[in-house]
């Protein structure tokens, strides 16, 4: 169960369902800063990207994003009943500093690996190289 604790009701009500826990287990409770989500504009040219990338290589826009997240975020290993399962970590998790440090890898493996050369908002023309 996460929390995000911004005011008194909120840390009022993690307070609450920590208290219900059952005893006689073992719990775990971690407590870190919370980092905002990414915002629409970084979203939006992570995806300009991903629609490059796809058209220069000839792949699909889901296939690009699923091998880049694949690649530079790894997995995460949930439970299912007694089994262990692998499942690529999603980018929508990533807080802004992570989703920062994300598309700095996709772009540098887009220029290293495959010749492509991403356009960026500091680029003086990014707005002809883009829809915005």
């Amino acid at each position: 169960m996460d929390f995000i604790v911004r005011d008194n009701a909120e840390r009022e009500a993690m307070k609450d369902y920590i208290s219900r826990l059952p005893e006689g287990k073992t719990y775990e409770v971690s407590i870190r800063l919370y980092k905002s989500k990414r915002s629409d504009k970084a979203n939006n040219l992570y995806w300009k990207w991903v629609g490059i990338i796809a058209n220069e290589t000839g792949n699909e826009k889901d296939v690009v994003h699923k091998f880049f997240a694949k690649r530079f975020l790894g997995y995460d290993v949930k439970e299912f009943g007694n089994d262990k399962i692998a499942v690529v970590k999603k980018t929508s998790n990533l807080n802004t500093e992570d989703f920062s440090i994300y598309m700095t890898h996709v772009a540098a493996f887009a220029s290293q690996e495959l010749g492509i050369v991403l356009p960026s908002p500091d680029d003086q023309l990014y707005s002809m190289m883009t829809d915005g």
